[in-house]
C-alpha cells in the first residue's frame, strides 16, 4: 500500500499557528534615511506573501503624492525607481480599521506621517496579522519622526537600512534637507532631501542652524509632543538669593508737631490718673487683692469700729 501525501497551500505553510490554534501576528519595521530602498523592501516582503495568496492590503499616506502623476494613479504606493503597488490612501489608520479583518498581510508605506501607527500595528498584531511598516525613524534634524519609535520595543524585527552618501560616496544613515524650509513635514524627493553620513551631515547641519531650523517648532506632531518640546526650551533656573533678597524696609516714623506733642502728653495724663482712680475698690494705689487680703486679717472687733 501506497504512501499518501497531503498536498499542503503555500499559505497554509507560511502562516504560524500558536498552540491555541490561532494565527500568530507579528510587526516588522523597516527604518532608514531617504532613498535607503525602505518602500523597495516593504514592496519585496509584500509580493512574497503575495505569492503566498495570502491577502494583501497596502497603506500609504494621503498627503504623499510625489509620483502620483508618472505613475498615473493615486492610489499606488511608488518608490523613487517609481515601482508601484496598488495601495489605500489615508490620514489616518483609525480609517481602515474598518476593513482591516478582510486581509493577512498590512504592508504601511511613509509609517512616520501617521500619528496613531503604534495602536493600530499593535493591535492589527495581536489579532493575528502580519504588519509590515517602512518609515524614516529620524527628521532632517536627526530627532525622533513623531511616534514612529514607539513600534521599537513592539515588533519581532526591525531593520536598519542605509543609502549611500551622496556626497562622499561612505554608507549614508541620515537624511539632510537641501533646502532653507524649516518645517518637519516636508514632503519631497531628491531636490529637497539628499542621503548623507555622519561627516557630511555636519556640513548640512550649520545650514540648517543659520536657518534656525533647530529652533523650529514640529508641524504636524501630536499636541502634547509639541507642549514638551516649548516645556524644555525654558529655563526654570531660580537666581541664588542675595543678603538683600529677604530684607523688608521699614516706613520711617513720623515727626510729629509741637502741639501734637503736647497733646499727646496730655490724654497720657488724662489716662494715667483715671487709671489710679478706678484701681482697686480701696482707694487710689490700692488693688482690690490687697483689700481683700487686709480684710481677711482683720478681727471683728475691728470691722465694728
Amino acid at each position: 500500500m501506497g504512501t499518501r501525501f497531503e498536498n499542503l497551500s503555500s499559505r497554509t505553510m507560511l502562516a504560524r499557528i500558536d498552540e491555541d490554534g490561532a494565527h500568530a501576528g507579528s510587526l516588522e519595521v523597516i527604518f532608514g534615511p531617504m532613498f535607503s530602498g525602505k518602500s523597495t523592501e516593504l514592496q519585496r516582503r509584500l509580493r512574497r506573501h503575495t505569492v503566498a495568496s495570502r491577502r494583501v492590503l497596502v497603506v500609504k499616506h494621503a498627503g504623499d503624492n510625489r509620483y502620483d502623476e508618472q505613475v498615473g494613479s493615486t492610489t499606488s504606493a511608488v518608490t523613487h525607481d517609481l515601482a508601484s503597488m496598488p495601495a489605500l490612501p489615508t490620514k489616518d489608520l483609525r480609517n481602515i480599521d474598518n476593513v482591516s479583518h478582510n486581509y493577512d498581510v498590512i504592508g504601511i508605506d511613509e509609517g512616520q506621517f501617521f500619528n496613531d501607527i503604534a495602536h493600530y500595528c499593535e493591535k492589527w498584531a495581536q489579532t493575528g496579522k502580519t504588519v509590515i511598516v517602512a518609515a524614516l525613524d529620524a527628521t532632517f534634524q536627526r530627532k525622533p519622526f513623531n511616534s514612529i519609535l514607539q513600534l521599537v520595543p513592539l515588533a519581532e524585527k526591525v531593520t536598519k537600512l542605509t543609502a549611500v552618501c551622496t556626497d562622499c560616496a561612505a554608507d549614508a544613515a541620515f537624511t539632510a534637507r537641501t533646502t532653507k524650509e524649516t518645517d518637519v513635514e516636508v514632503i519631497g524627493g531628491s531636490s529637497t532631501y539628499k542621503a548623507v553620513c555622519r561627516n557630511c551631515y555636519e556640513k548640512y547641519a550649520a545650514e540648517m542652524r543659520e536657518n534656525g531650523a533647530s529652533a523650529k517648532t514640529a508641524v504636524g506632531t501630536p499636541l502634547t509632543k509639541r507642549v514638551a518640546e516649548h516645556m524644555g526650551e525654558l529655563s526654570l533656573k531660580t537666581p541664588a538669593p542675595t543678603e538683600t533678597s529677604f530684607t523688608f524696609a521699614t516706613p520711617a516714623t513720623p515727626t510729629l508737631g509741637e502741639a501734637t506733642v503736647h497733646k499727646t502728653k496730655n490724654v497720657e495724663s488724662s489716662a494715667m490718673k483715671s487709671a489710679k482712680k478706678s484701681r482697686g475698690f480701696g482707694g487710689p494705689g490700692r488693688s482690690p487683692l490687697n483689700d481683700f487680703m487686709t480684710g481677711f486679717h482683720r478681727s471683728p472687733l475691728s470691722t465694728l469700729r
